[in-house]
């Protein structure tokens, strides 16, 4: 599993981003922002395990079984988190989520159909709605896509694309 970072990675040492606050709101907000980035990363791989645990149950002859066990092991450390950050230049039309949306297309060789994806603006700026898909290489591809589909232009932001890929064993 990758280790997490904090979107400034400095957290609170980052200045420009956390500026002295004027209220007490603004420092509540400041204070928590940095606390939510770790929930939402947390609940995201306890969700994935999770649901590998119910799968793991159903496989019969897992009790007392060695090559089972460590079928489910292996299967488990095989939980992988990612993710990148990027300042979103040129969406194209996304129209086909978003009446009059947006979409961008990020390309990476660990995104599968089965991807989960989580999608974080760190500066909170953006309050238009977000939807993604993904998709595995195509013939002759070498990367997966992810397609973010945006209800407001988004060009000119930061965001965060965290994403969540597992194995488990079919039942």
């Amino acid at each position: 599993m990758e280790p997490f970072n904090f979107d400034p990675e400095q957290g609170f040492l980052d200045t420009s981003v956390y500026t002295d606050p004027t209220t007490g709101t603004e420092a509540r907000t400041q204070l928590m922002s940095l606390h939510s980035q770790e929930k939402t990363f947390i609940n995201q791989i306890v969700t994935q395990i999770n649901l590998m645990a119910q799968q793991i149950v159903a496989i019969t002859g897992a009790t007392g079984d060695a090559a089972a066990i460590a079928q489910i092991e292996s299967d488990l450390a095989a939980v992988k988190v990612w993710y990148f950050t990027d300042t979103i230049t040129a969406p194209g039309d996304g129209s086909a989520v978003y009446t009059d949306g947006y979409k961008k297309t990020y390309d990476n060789a660990l995104i599968t159909a089965a991807t989960e994806i989580l999608v974080q603006f760190p500066n909170r700026d953006y309050a238009g709605l977000v939807a993604w898909e993904t998709r595995s290489p195509g013939v002759g591809e070498t990367d997966g896509h992810v397609d973010l589909y945006f209800s407001s232009n988004p060009t000119g932001l930061s965001i965060r694309v965290i994403m969540l890929t597992g194995f488990a064993t079919a039942v």
